[in-house]
């Protein structure tokens, strides 16, 4: 026995149930790219505390220690930017359609060079 889905039981969406669809698409992928950058910024964070931690401890040679600091503040700058990025796509808003961009048209067949 073969299960039917929600989609196989809806009827023809209209236009403004198709518009509804797309908002709610767009929350659901906003939500997820803000799931996964607070994540990938709170790593970033972490890592370069612990970078930080062991630079300043010189539980390696000097060099590598002075190193292992500039990572851990080139590490902190990027978390900075994550979170202008993070910023921008709470801010974000869903497009329009007429502001979605056009299909690209299908590439035409080319004849082979021959030399």
């Amino acid at each position: 026995m073969v299960k039917k889905t929600t989609l196989q039981n809806a009827s023809a969406p209209g236009p403004f149930d198709l518009l509804w669809d797309r908002i709610q698409i767009f929350r659901i992928d906003q939500a997820n790219m803000l799931l996964h950058l607070h994540s990938l910024r709170r790593a970033i964070d972490a890592g370069a505390e612990e970078i930080e931690m062991v630079s300043l401890e010189s539980v390696f040679a000097k060099s590598l220690s002075r190193t292992l600091g500039r990572c851990a503040r080139k590490l902190r700058l990027a978390a900075k930017d994550l979170n202008r990025l993070i910023l921008l796509v709470e801010r974000a808003h869903a497009p329009k359609a007429s502001e979605r961009s056009a299909p690209k048209p299908k590439a035409r067949k080319r004849r082979p060079i021959t030399n």
